[in-house]
Formats: C-alpha cells, sequence, structure tokens
C-alpha cells in the first residue's frame, strides 16, 4: 500500500480528490479519441468530397465530346435529311441538347462548391447581358409558341458585377419560365433601377407555384411535384444556382407566384461596390 508522506493514512477527502482527478483524466482521454475520430472522419468525408469532384469533373469533361459530335452531326443529317427523316433527327437533337444543359447545371453547381465562389467585378451593361440571354432562348420559345419578349424601363443600366454569373443566373430564370409555360403563354423579362439596387424580373403566365412550396424551391435537387418533373424534365439545379449566383453579389431572388396563373422572380443586385454594405443590412 502507498501512504501518503509520514505514512499518514488517506482520508475520504483524499479518495474524493483521486476520484475526481481519475474521472477528468479519462475524460480527457476520451475526449482526445473522440477528436481523433472526428479528424478522421471528417479527413474521410474530405477525401469522398474530393472523389466525387473529380469524377463530376471527369464524367462532364468526357461526356461532353461525344454529346458534342452528336449535337454537330445531327445538325449536319438535319440539311440532307428527307422529310420523314428530319422528326426523328429533332428528336436526337433535342434530346442531346438537354442532356447538355443537364451536364452544365451540375458542372455549374460543382464548382460553386469546389472554390469557385469568387466574382470578378467589373461594370457590366445589363442589356447586352439580357439580350444576349433572350436571344439564346428564341429558337426553344418559337418552338413551344412562347412569346418571349424584353421591357427596360430605363436604358444604359448597369451594375458592378460578375457578367457571367449574372448571365448564368439570368439563363436558369428564362429556362425555368419557358419549361413550365404551356404553348401559346408569354415570358417578359424587365429591368428598372430601384434606389441602390438593379431590378431584374422574369415573369410568365404558366403553371404557377403553389403556396407551400415556394420557399423550397431554391434547395438543391428539389422538385415541387414529381409528376411535373416527369413531364417537364430537369434535376432542380437551375434555381438554387441562380440563388448562389445574386447571393455572391450580396443581392436576393424573389419568387411571387400563383399556382395556375404565373410566377415572377426578381433578381436585386447592388448598383455597386458602395451599396453591397447597404444590402447586407436590409437582407439579413
Amino acid at each position: 500500500a502507498i501512504n501518503k508522506l509520514g505514512n499518514a493514512n488517506f482520508n475520504n477527502e483524499d479518495i474524493y480528490i483521486l476520484e475526481t482527478l481519475a474521472v477528468q483524466s479519462a475524460t480527457a482521454v476520451q475526449n482526445r479519441r473522440l477528436v481523433d475520430d472526428t479528424e478522421a472522419a471528417f479527413r474521410k468525408v474530405m477525401e469522398l468530397d474530393r472523389m466525387k469532384s473529380d469524377f463530376i469533373a471527369i464524367a462532364s469533361h468526357e461526356l461532353r465530346t461525344p454529346l458534342g459530335l452528336i449535337l454537330g452531326h445531327s445538325t449536319f443529317l438535319m440539311e440532307s435529311a428527307t422529310p420523314d427523316q428530319k422528326e426523328d433527327v429533332e428528336i436526337i437533337g433535342r434530346n442531346a441538347a438537354r442532356l447538355k444543359d443537364l451536364i452544365e447545371e451540375i458542372g455549374d453547381i460543382d464548382n460553386l462548391t469546389t472554390g469557385m465562389r469568387r466574382i470578378r467585378i467589373q461594370q457590366v451593361q445589363l442589356p447586352q447581358v439580357i439580350q444576349s440571354v433572350v436571344e439564346s432562348f428564341m429558337d426553344e420559345a418559337g418552338n413551344k409558341k412562347i412569346t418571349l419578349s424584353i421591357t427596360a424601363k430605363q436604358p444604359n443600366l448597369s451594375v458592378e458585377g460578375d457578367p457571367e454569373k449574372i448571365a448564368i443566373a439570368l439563363r436558369n430564370l428564362v429556362k425555368n419560365a419557358l419549361t413550365f409555360t404551356n404553348s401559346g403563354g408569354a415570358v417578359k423579362v424587365t429591368s428598372e433601377q430601384l434606389p441602390g439596387f438593379v431590378k431584374i424580373a422574369v415573369l410568365d403566365n404558366g403553371i404557377g407555384i403553389p403556396a407551400e412550396e415556394q420557399q423550397k424551391i431554391f434547395q438543391r435537387f428539389y422538385q415541387v411535384e414529381k409528376h411535373l418533373t416527369r413531364k417537364h424534365g430537369g434535376i432542380g439545379l437551375g434555381l438554387s444556382i441562380t440563388k448562389e449566383m445574386v447571393e455572391m453579389h450580396s443581392g436576393k431572388i424573389i419568387v411571387e407566384s400563383v399556382e395556375g396563373k404565373g410566377s415572377r422572380f426578381s433578381m436585386l443586385l447592388p448598383l455597386n461596390a458602395a451599396q453591397v454594405s447597404a444590402a447586407e443590412k436590409v437582407f439579413l
């Protein structure tokens, strides 16, 4: 037996102190183990995330090459196809283009989550951006017999921002509007300057969004209704990408919709860097 100095016996207070120290030592050892386990799990998650990103990057690259060939050859075949063959060639081209859009959406969201959350600030002339985006959808709108138009309340409207990311956000909104607007409907892109902000809105008279779903539609991979997914396609990334692009500019996206009557998606972007801090106070 081990006693205290002078062979004095341990009393109850000594025993209590030793038990407390033993518990604290055991707790410290257990905490160290938990920290080690957590760090190991974190490293594993990071490795899995890296593998996922590598897979997406490789798959996107490898898929784009054959898709480009399919789209190119379908365009070439369309010129020489007989009237009976044209319908089949159109189906090939249309579905290849749809697959290309899906791959680009996945690439966009992966870029946002793997370090490309930077914006290259410059003076952006919005009429040119809007015109370019709208023109890229004119054929699709014409095929669906949807009227696609632009209304600008002020000429030469501009903001400080990243033109590419603003274009991606707007492109997703226009694409979404065309997807959920029936033949004979209308989609309009409007722009106007507000105090400290620019507002770009995409309006449609399509199927609309149920009120209880309107705050969920910006979640990644979220679909409003399964039967709409089957009918219209898509994987639920476009609106989440748009939200991220807008928020990278310290802006905000607002949805207003009535089921069965249509929707309005509005992007509010600060005019310049001086307005960013004001925007953050407004939106927080």
